[in-house]
């Protein structure tokens, strides 16, 4: 998304971490709210708060509507969104980045069966 401000966190792998939802406060009033990064994780609508993804580590925070990761890993390094009240764009981008040993998530191997070895490891970062 161009034009949209960058706002910049860093953390070390394995501690707790919350992303602030860029111009929501206490007093904000908010009827609708979205977190994502490539998918949707968290959404509140109607008072109900609902969690897409990793349930076990990302919930949200009632009081401001910060996403919160209990812990937070090398590979939730990226770009995170948060859409109030059904507006088209975020007022800003939070980038978060997660400095620590990556989990193997990703593996890739030849495609030969008799080369089966393993080529390469990935953390997902942005």
């Amino acid at each position: 998304m161009t034009g949209i401000p960058v706002l910049m966190i860093t953390s070390e792998a394995h501690s707790n971490v919350t992303l602030q939802c860029p111009g929501v406060t206490e007093r904000s009033l908010i009827t609708t709210l979205q977190w994502a990064s490539h998918t949707k994780l968290v959404e509140y609508m109607s008072e109900t708060t609902t969690v897409w993804e990793h349930r076990h580590r990302i919930n949200l925070l009632s009081d401001t509507f910060a996403l919160h990761f209990h812990p937070v890993l090398a590979e939730d390094s990226g770009e995170y969104s948060c859409l109030v009240n059904n507006r088209p764009k975020p007022e800003a981008i939070v980038k978060l980045i997660v400095q620590g040993e990556c989990s193997p998530r990703a593996l890739f191997f030849s495609p030969e069966p008799r080369d089966r070895k393993l080529v390469k490891r990935i953390c997902f970062r942005m």
